[in-house]
Order: structure tokens, then sequence, then C-alpha cells
């Protein structure tokens, strides 16, 4: 009886799944960038009128997008080339920090 349940579960989890990709597809939001557009107005139209437009206003702009991107990329080339302008000095400091700390564990022994 147990694994019957567990079967019609499964089936039903199965089916909602299927029937929500396939109605997406008709629906033209794995088509062109115009029928995807098309069918995201369809959806602020129909199905969600009052908050469709309180969630589309939440999703960044492509251009936000791009900006925060080029932001981050230049931050990690700078972190790089200051990484590698001032590796001598940290090469430096940190052999002399692992000497120090050896010598102090060295003592306390």
């Amino acid at each position: 009886m147990a694994s019957m349940s567990g079967v019609v579960l499964n089936t039903a989890k199965v089916a909602i799944a299927g029937g929500a990709v396939y109605y997406t597809v008709q629906q033209g939001v794995w088509s062109t960038t115009s029928e995807g557009s098309e069918a995201l107005d369809n959806v602020r139209n129909t199905l969600l009128p009052a908050t469709a437009t309180e969630y589309i206003s939440k999703i960044p702009s492509l251009r936000g997008f791009y900006t925060s991107t080029l932001g981050i990329w230049n931050q990690g080339v700078e972190g790089l080339f200051s990484f590698v302008a001032n590796s001598p000095q940290n090469v430096k400091y940190y052999s002399q920090k692992a000497i120090d700390e050896a010598k102090s564990a060295v003592r306390s022994s």
C-alpha cells in the first residue's frame, strides 16, 4: 500500500513537471527573444496583473548587470596585478613572519 502511494505521488510530480514544460514550450518561453517577450507580456496581463509588475521591476536590467560584471572583472584584474607587483615585498614579509613564528615556537617548547 505504501509503495503504491509513492508511485502515485511520483507520477503526479512527473506529470506536473511535464505539464509545466509543455505549457512553457507552447507559450514560446524557450523560443526566440521576441516570443519570450510576448510570453512575459501574456503572463503580466493575464495571470498576474497586480503582482507581475512588482516582480518584474525587481529584475535587474541588462545594462546594470553588464556594469556590475565589468566592475567585478576590473577589480579582479587590479587585484591580480597588485599581487604580482607586490609579490617580492609580500614574500619577504611572510617569510620573515614565518621565521619569527618558528623561533618563538622553538623558544616556548
